[in-house]
């Protein structure tokens, strides 16, 4: 049900919240879990709903945050580590167009994947990132998959920097590039 504080999100940032692990609530279950909050002597209390599924999913992409991270046994969330092939280590293999291609593709599907599109065709390489939906939360989350995909140290003012999903390629291409 959208609420005072539910009803201004939009798809993009219910799918964030999803993919974090953090479920809605039926506001009777919310305000009974507030109710609760109220008898317990202890600094701060949360009242949410937790996705175990999502919440390991995250961990395992590296997407969630370590606050959020402690709420699911380490050795419940992650499965047998198996070594991700770099996107730098993609590229070095590759003629010249084919990089360029693949870093475009994978800036594309995680930009879809920040905004909670189902495909990477719903992302025009040329809009402004911001006009696709980006926010300033969104925009963080898609430094830091980045930084997960790229072994980067990509700033956090990346996405004004670079504000379209092709300027942004272009610019991990030649960061990437051997």
């Amino acid at each position: 049900e959208s609420s005072g504080m539910t009803g201004q999100l939009a798809a993009a940032d219910r799918a964030r919240l999803a993919r974090l692990g953090i479920a809605p609530l039926a506001t009777e279950d919310a305000l009974a879990l507030f109710d609760a909050a109220l008898t317990i002597e202890a600094p701060a209390v949360v009242a949410a709903r937790f996705d175990p599924a999502a919440l390991r999913s995250a961990i395992a992409e590296e997407h969630l945050p370590p606050l959020l991270g402690s709420l699911v046994e380490e050795a419940d969330a992650r499965p047998e580590p198996t070594p991700p092939v770099s996107l730098k280590a993609q590229l070095e293999d590759l003629a010249e167009p084919e990089r360029a291609r693949l870093v475009l593709d994978a800036v594309r599907g995680e930009v879809a994947a920040v905004l909670g599109h189902d495909s990477v065709d719903e992302v025009d390489v040329e809009a402004e990132l911001m006009d696709l939906g980006f926010d300033s939360l969104t925009a963080v989350e898609l430094r830091n998959r980045l930084n997960a995909l790229t072994g980067l140290r990509l700033s956090s003012t990346l996405v004004f920097d670079y504000p379209t999903t092709l300027e942004l390629a272009e610019y991990l291409h030649g960061e990437l590039a051997p």
